[in-house]
């Protein structure tokens, strides 16, 4: 058999790192900017069932924050998606009903995430935790008192903003978690305009 020169082996060793790290160096290439963040109070989606009917009446007051980004490369992914998921968090403080500022949190894995186009993500403080932390029977988004949203990609912060809220803040262990879209009952509206948490 024939011995490899090391010119050779270190030229294979070079291309073995060079494909290792192909995701990162098409994402290198790529920005992701957070666009709008809206915050609103949204009441519970009713559904019509047949058979016999129920006197429950629907919890309302979901608390839904709305984070819309986009990701943009002067040299997009053959298949116009990122090879790999984002990590999305997204942290809320709300004045608690003791007066005490309270820290709800979300952390998700978001993949099939498309380049060069608006991508939305949808989290959710359910009613019953929205008024146990308000201490309100009909909590509103005017109970938010800041915000701060964080993009990562291969462990690496990528875009973020704040308002109203500190870093150490964001450090802070969470009241509650807020809940992904595909784990509330808003799961199945407007499918097609939100990313998937695929950690959930």
């Amino acid at each position: 058999m024939r011995n490899l020169s090391f010119s050779s082996v270190s030229a294979l060793i070079s291309l073995i790192f060079a494909l290792a790290g192909a995701s990162d160096s098409i994402f290198a290439q790529a920005k992701v900017k957070i666009g709008k963040f809206n915050v609103d109070t949204v009441e519970s989606p009713q559904f019509t069932l047949k058979g016999s009917k129920k006197s429950f009446k629907p919890e309302r007051g979901w608390l839904e924050a709305e984070v819309i980004f986009q990701v943009s490369s002067a040299k997009p992914p053959k298949d116009g998606y990122l090879p790999d998921a984002l990590e999305i968090e997204v942290f809320l403080v709300i004045k608690g009903g003791d007066n005490k500022k309270k820290l709800v949190k979300h952390s998700g894995t978001y993949p099939n995430v498309a380049v060069g186009k608006n991508q939305a993500v949808a989290v959710y403080l359910p009613p019953r935790e929205f008024a146990r932390i308000t201490g309100k029977a009909r909590p509103s988004k005017g109970d938010l008192a800041g915000y701060a949203i964080n993009i990562k990609y291969a462990g690496k912060s990528v875009a973020s903003d704040m308002k109203k809220m500190t870093k150490a803040q964001t450090e802070a262990a969470p009241e509650m978690e807020l809940l992904p879209k595909n784990q509330t009952p808003f799961r199945d509206l407007y499918y097609d305009n939100y990313l998937n948490d695929s950690s959930s």
